[in-house]
């Protein structure tokens, strides 16, 4: 075939004659694995208070909100018994103690968190081959998509592949009464509206502003006991998970926009569907804390959440010459506070009998969109270039020094010339020692950074792009 009959070559009418499994695989490939947000819409139409025996697997977050006897007189007090027994949501055993329903009716708030009616919905595309043909619609159910994440009063609406996708939970803002922890206990995610058996099938999660944790550890190790539980609360009901993912940056953390005429033009040539409704996943990468650093105009709001201000802890991290890198160092440390943390639930727990629950592998994660991504890695390629350009510029003043044998007073003024051509901003350059405490200043992460580490790369590139 000429190159130009390929390049006007736009449709393939043969693809009912390709064989099952290489169809199958183009679907497959045609259905990149999603991130799937959640809302939470609500009814406000009155309705008697009904609870679900799903309650029953949140029962370690709410039991000792419940009182273990009834203020309220039966006649079985009186030795009178009906002829039909009373109907029970499950067995009540010290572990899911009965919830009187007397005690509900003088307790409105957690009748709204247990009995309330609500549905669970996401902006997420829906896989375009599930609305193309029969054939595509069966093969994608097949392959494990199908309606989830009913809740205790609607059925489920939200298209999820358990095996591929990834759910990912935003946190609601803390809030300091009994009734809004009774079901997601010291958790910082909502979850008490999700089904448990369709949570134990869940294989990624992915936690908003979850990065914060490795800042935490890092800053105090001895203190991260009480975050240990905030994610074991969510670790316990979420007990088959593979991979935990820390979001550090989201939607909304960017400032700097793009020509969206050009990347929706790329969307055309490439996807003929809507994709820009997708949110993907990326490993944060040592080059995103640099951005602070070495960039002019910061694409994002902030710095990045899981390596401190001005990624000071990445700095200290990276000048103690580490064998493992800032983040692999920081996930280890966690999974092996995580599983420490069940050790002790288990152990120590007299009421329930504990079923152990898998320790996912942690990853840290920017959850962007599509338009994000593109800005991310333009100012990767960016940052990674400038360091670059810095690192050979210091190269030749090194081989200069020595060249024409500096002395110290000049070479002290040819570094504080250095600073002050690039780093204006930055005062104080020729002061020694600039640490306060044991956080390294911005110029010296400069310094450290051009003198002696390699340039980080931007990671893999993005397919999407």
């Amino acid at each position: 075939m000429a190159l130009k009959e390929f390049k006007e070559f736009k449709e393939f009418q043969l693809f009912r004659s390709l064989p099952p499994d290489i169809r199958r695989d183009i679907y497959l490939l045609a259905t990149p694995p999603r991130v799937k947000d959640f809302r939470d819409s609500l009814r406000t139409t009155l309705n008697p208070i009904k609870l679900d025996s799903s309650l029953k697997d949140f029962a370690f977050n709410w039991r000792d909100h419940i009182p273990t006897r009834s203020k309220q007189l039966t006649l079985d007090t009186f030795g009178f018994t009906g002829a039909k027994p009373l109907v029970q949501p499950w067995v009540p055993t010290s572990s899911a103690p009965e919830i009187p329903l007397d005690w509900l009716c003088e307790n409105p708030d957690f009748v709204w968190e247990f009995a309330r009616r609500c549905h669970l919905y996401s902006h997420t595309p829906i896989p375009a081959l599930l609305h193309t043909c029969a054939e595509s619609r069966t093969m994608l159910i097949n392959m494990g998509y199908k309606l989830a994440f009913r809740t205790r009063s609607s059925g489920p609406r939200i298209w999820f592949n358990f095996d591929r996708d990834t759910l990912y939970l935003q946190a609601e803002p803390p809030e300091d009464d009994d009734a809004s922890r009774s079901l997601k206990g010291s958790s910082l995610w909502d979850i008490g509206q999700f089904d448990p058996g369709e949570m134990r099938q869940v294989r990624k999660l992915a936690l908003w502003r979850a990065a914060n944790y490795l800042t935490l550890f890092n800053s105090d190790p001895h203190s991260f006991g009480g975050h240990a539980q905030e994610l074991s609360s969510v670790l316990r009901l979420f007990s088959g998970l593979d991979e935990l993912l820390f979001v550090d940056w989201s939607k909304g953390d960017f400032t700097r926009t793009v020509d969206k005429e050009k990347l929706e033009g790329v969307h055309r040539r490439r996807h003929p569907y809507d994709i820009r409704g997708l949110w993907l996943c990326v490993d944060v990468a040592e080059i995103d804390g640099l951005f602070r650093l070495f960039s002019a105009e910061p694409p994002c709001f902030g710095n990045l959440r899981s390596t401190g201000l001005n990624s000071f802890l990445l700095s200290e991290h990276n000048v103690m010459r580490h064998q493992k890198t800032y983040f692999e160092e920081a996930e280890d440390k966690i999974r092996s506070a995580l599983i420490y943390e069940m050790t002790r639930l288990i152990s120590t727990e007299t009421t329930d009998v504990i079923i152990p629950w898998k320790i996912p592998r942690p990853r840290t994660d920017h959850v962007l969109p599509l338009l994000e991504h593109f800005i991310l890695w333009k100012e990767r390629m960016e940052v990674e270039e400038d360091v670059f350009n810095l690192q050979m510029e210091w190269n030749s003043m090194v081989r200069s020094r020595t060249e024409k044998q500096m002395s110290s007073s000049e070479w002290q003024e040819a570094e504080r010339a250095f600073g002050e051509a690039h780093w204006p901003e930055d005062e104080d350059w020729d002061n020694e020692r600039a640490i306060y405490g044991d956080i390294l200043t911005t110029r010296i992460q400069k310094q450290w950074w051009i003198q002696y580490r390699t340039t980080p790369g931007p990671g893999d590139p993005l397919s999407w792009v």
